[in-house]
């Protein structure tokens, strides 16, 4: 089962004094496996229970039809459609729209578009340009971490952060209980103190590619949209966080400093999207979708988005902007998104924009799928929080991840679904120590449930994001990447690929030869007679160039393939005028693979 929350911290953890450093400051590795709190027994009954993902599948809202299934192996990947000839190309066009992935995307849909004009993409780069360092950040394989409790605080991450603030359960605790001096003093030393160039080093040589941001509102508006914040919950402490913004914007630019992307993250928004305390208020009543002020909020929430998202626009190495994090699933949230989304894309802004899946992953990954634009699904996975989990052991939950497990059947049915534009934006390696015991070596069983739920998200994710980078108390290698590493939870790289070699010019030729002839065995098989299928050869070869072009940045490898390939595909029937873009879809996709293959 997947989890709808973090609970917050242990009252019996340790906890560190005030100003005391967190775990993974920059200077002393060793020093970082002693400091990271231990939350491998999360408190089970501290909260209700939150609503389970299963129960969404019957939400409020009539289904969109289900895509089509997913199509052949790479090794037998030809869709049984009509012959290859000119009398019957319109009938070909319309069979391969239905069963070609890429061509769905492209489709229009009153459910999820939004209007034609503020959701269709950018001009793609032409065929006979590389990919730009921009393509790149944008659609690579996402090797990520969360920069937790950084800004959007949960106090069982930082708690000497909250030292006299009784019950803490949120940010809006602190403020309430501080002197509004106070409080601005203790968040701008936090703010300053907590990455350091040790930090973004540490993450470089470990295969951390990118870093999801969570960020509350009032981060944002209290310096650069003051009249934004009016009217809100944090519209008091517009003083307090005065000075938010210019920290935002210096982790900005020191990720760049380390080619590391930024997903930027809206982890709180007005009236709270969730009843949980990382939403920014204790006891939330989830007004963003309930109450008198619900409209008033998200019309509120719309114009924070669009502020945002032209602030990150100039940014290269934001990746992308999550218009809600952890939202409370219902009749309003798809309406919410098609008008962020449609809000954003008139405003001029195309930056990537990725929705969480309200516990329903299903619905939102069609929703994804349908968009002209580049929409990309966020779930979180987690397997220590409901009874179910606890029910069985770490074997059985790694096992699970792996193919022909239920957790690898469902992540790759909606990977499908989505077209690949899906993340898993937080993951950790806790387990609940019923799952550890019997287990002989629990350090063993919890790495080798660690290790299969990297192993699947590199497989069916565009991405994936530790929840999370550090924090305090003792070592926990379940929620602190530091630790994890250090302790051998998690390999020292996150990229399994990092050792690997390119392909050599020779050998992408032959994959392409040997690839190409398999195509035109095939259709000469099925009717097509024995044609040059020029096309299918050119997306061949121009993946394998594009592939090398994201490998020489930093190792990379392309993760939104499906996304490249529908912005490759459109340049080439732009450029060629062609009624043959499927088969260069199908080239192109082939291309990706045998490149990656080859690093292996």
């Amino acid at each position: 089962m997947l989890c709808t929350s973090r609970l917050p911290h242990r009252t019996d953890s340790p906890r560190c004094a005030w100003g005391a450093p967190l775990a993974g400051r920059g200077h002393e590795t060793r020093a970082r496996a002693s400091t990271c709190a231990s939350r491998a027994a999360p408190p089970h009954a501290a909260r209700a229970s939150p609503p389970r993902r299963a129960a969404a599948a019957g939400g409020p809202f009539a289904p969109l039809p289900l895509p089509p299934p997913p199509p052949p192996s790479s090794h037998h990947p030809y869709p049984l459609i009509p012959p290859v000839q000119s009398l019957m190309s319109k009938l070909l066009k319309k069979a391969a729209g239905k069963l070609e992935d890429y061509a769905a995307s492209r489709a229009s849909s009153g459910s999820g578009g939004g209007a034609a004009s503020s959701s269709a993409p950018p001009p793609s780069t032409p065929l006979d340009v590389l990919p730009s360092r921009r393509d790149i950040l944008l659609h690579r394989q996402q090797r990520g971490v969360n920069l937790g409790s950084l800004f959007a605080l949960e106090p069982w991450l930082t708690p000497s952060l909250f030292e006299g603030v009784a019950s803490a359960d949120s940010e809006m605790d602190l403020l309430r209980a501080l002197p509004a001096a106070e409080a601005r003093e203790r968040l701008e030393r936090h703010w300053r103190g907590f990455l350091d160039a040790g930090d973004w080093k540490w993450m470089r040589e470990h295969g951390i590619n990118t870093v999801r941001l969570p960020l509350l509102y009032v981060h944002f508006c209290a310096s650069q949209a003051p009249q934004l914040l009016r009217h809100t919950e944090y519209a008091p402490y517009v003083d307090v966080y005065a000075g938010a913004w210019a920290h935002v914007e210096r982790v900005l630019a020191q990720a760049a400093q380390h080619d590391i992307g930024v997903l930027v993250d809206l982890h709180g928004a007005p009236g709270a999207q969730n009843a949980d305390g990382h939403s920014g208020l204790s006891g939330a009543k989830v007004q963003l979708w309930d109450g008198h002020a619900a409209a008033q909020n998200q019309t509120r929430t719309v114009e924070i988005l669009v502020a945002l998202a032209s602030s990150l626009a100039p940014h290269e190495h934001v990746v992308g902007l999550e218009l809600l994090n952890e939202p409370r699933n219902g009749a309003t949230l798809q309406a919410f998104y098609e008008r962020a989304a449609g809000a954003i894309r008139g405003a001029g802004v195309h930056m990537p924009l990725y929705l969480a899946d309200g516990w329903d992953a299903p619905h939102y990954a069609q929703l994804v799928a349908r968009r002209e634009d580049f929409c990309v699904l966020d779930t979180h996975v987690y397997r220590c929080f409901t009874k179910d989990d606890h029910s069985h052991s770490a074997s059985s939950h790694a096992r699970s991840m792996r193919p022909g497990g239920a957790s690898h059947g469902m992540l790759s049915h909606w990977s499908t679904a989505a077209q690949r534009s899906l993340v898993v934006g937080e993951w950790s390696a806790a387990l609940n120590p019923a799952s550890l015991h019997n287990c002989g070596d629990a350090k063993e069983a919890q790495r080798e449930y660690a290790h299969a739920q990297l192993a699947l998200f590199e497989e069916t994710c565009a991405g994936a994001y530790f929840w999370t980078l550090k924090k305090e108390g003792g070592a926990d290698p379940g929620w602190c990447l530091y630790t994890a590493i250090e302790q051998g939870i998690l390999p020292s790289s996150l990229h399994p690929l990092a050792s690997a070699s390119a392909p050599s010019a020779e050998v992408l030729l032959r994959a392409r030869h040997a690839a190409h002839e398999a195509h035109r065995t095939y259709w000469a098989a099925h009717g097509a007679g024995d044609g040059a299928h020029e096309a299918f050869a050119e997306g061949f070869a121009q993946a394998t160039k594009d592939a090398a072009a994201f490998w020489q940045c930093d190792r990379s490898t392309v993760g939104f393939t499906q996304q490249w390939r529908r912005t490759r595909t459109q340049a080439y029937e732009k450029a060629k005028r062609s009624s043959n873009e499927w088969e260069y879809a199908h080239g192109f996709a082939q291309g990706i693979g045998a490149f990656k293959d080859a690093l292996k």
